[in-house]
């Protein structure tokens, strides 16, 4: 397993039959937009890897960024920076609503969304006001030297995106978080059929599960599918922003249909 906090900080280990963690190892993200210690400099809320070379892409929130990591000799993940770009596209996006989902397809394509950023519509009085969707951007390649194009998608009724990943038949599976006063998490998994997203295009995902109570429930912001023999196994990870009043959670399922 390799982990990335929204504070650049890396966390490695295996699981064994047990459950249990084994072979903890920690790191700090080398390089990225900012030099300091403050959540700012390396707020990395995205990441997605080519497992071919072990290339990997982190999106920078506060920075509305996009960072290239390679893999070390041993195979290691984000072992050396490589360069950073912040698309045109993504600078009007919030400081604290950026690049929170993102997404490298095995065809070489990206995919990022916005967890805030809504797209501009016309109103029925002419003017413009805000849609209920959120922005996103799809490159032909690599974010550092594709032009990102925009499109739109609408997650479900008071949640946003946090976290995109590709299944097996090329589907995309979107982790979306809402939250409630006092202090409640709930989450909800959709699904967006292949070839959906594309320019200018407003793309709407179907909704396979939702995480809420009385079910477990927490501020889950990560997904990741892996193939296991025949399955199709997800992955959702929850963070505990240091407070005692949420936990980091990992939680391992299998697709079904």
């Amino acid at each position: 397993m390799t982990l990335l906090s929204d504070g650049g900080n890396i966390v490695r280990f295996h699981i064994g039959d047990d459950w249990r963690p084994a072979g903890i190892g920690f790191a700090a993200l080398p390089g990225g937009p900012g030099q300091g210690w403050s959540k700012r400099d390396r707020d990395s809320e995205s990441l997605t890897i080519d497992a071919a070379t072990g290339t990997a892409w982190v999106g920078f929130e506060y920075w509305n960024a996009v960072g290239r990591y390679a893999a070390g000799a041993d195979g290691t993940l984000l072992a050396r920076f490589e360069g950073m770009v912040r698309p045109r596209a993504m600078r009007e996006w919030p400081d604290n609503g950026g690049p929170e989902s993102m997404v490298r397809l095995r065809d070489g394509r990206f995919v990022v969304l916005s967890e805030t950023a809504r797209p501009r519509v016309r109103t029925s009085a002419g003017g413009v006001g805000r849609g209920t969707g959120r922005r996103g951007l799809f490159f032909a390649g690599d974010p550092l030297t594709a032009r990102g194009v925009g499109f739109t998608y609408v997650p479900p009724v008071g949640f946003s995106p946090v976290d995109v990943a590709e299944l097996p038949d090329g589907r995309l599976i979107v982790l979306n978080r809402a939250f409630a006063a006092p202090f409640a998490f709930s989450n909800a998994v959709t699904v967006i059929e292949s070839g959906a997203i594309r320019a200018g295009a407003v793309v709407r995902g179907r909704e396979i599960a939702r995480l809420a109570a009385p079910l477990v429930h927490d501020n889950f912001e990560g997904i990741a599918v892996v193939r296991e023999g025949d399955d199709t196994v997800v992955w959702i990870v929850s963070d505990d922003n240091e407070t005692a009043l949420e936990r980091t959670l990992l939680l391992k399922f299998r697709l079904e249909g």
